[in-house]
């Protein structure tokens, strides 16, 4: 029986090859979108969202949205609209306050 060399390259080597390297690169750093809860998030950092507390609350409330009635839904937006409203005043009044300290 004759030995057969396998000359098989480990990710090592083909990290090496810039062309490899590049798409690799684009690859891992491409924005996609999680099944479970929806957000969006870079591909190289999807294990770590699937751990956080934000996934784990987006995902129940999708399964819960799929449970609710178009009324409760559009009521639950309407909450939701008013709530990022009022943090956008607040952003908003501390952005001119910045502005002010600014021109001092």
């Amino acid at each position: 029986m004759s030995s057969i060399k396998k000359s098989s390259k480990t990710f090592k080597d083909y990290y090496q090859d810039p062309k490899f390297r590049e798409r690799h690169l684009n690859y891992m750093s491409e924005k996609v979108k999680c099944e479970d809860c929806g957000r969006i998030t870079s591909r190289c950092n999807m294990s770590k969202h699937r751990g956080t507390e934000i996934h784990n609350r987006l995902a129940k409330e999708k399964i819960l949205n799929e449970k609710k009635s178009p009324k409760e839904l559009r009521e639950h937006a309407s909450q939701e609209i008013e709530l990022l409203t009022e943090y956008l005043d607040l952003l908003h009044q501390k952005l001119k306050l910045l502005d002010e300290l600014n021109k001092l």
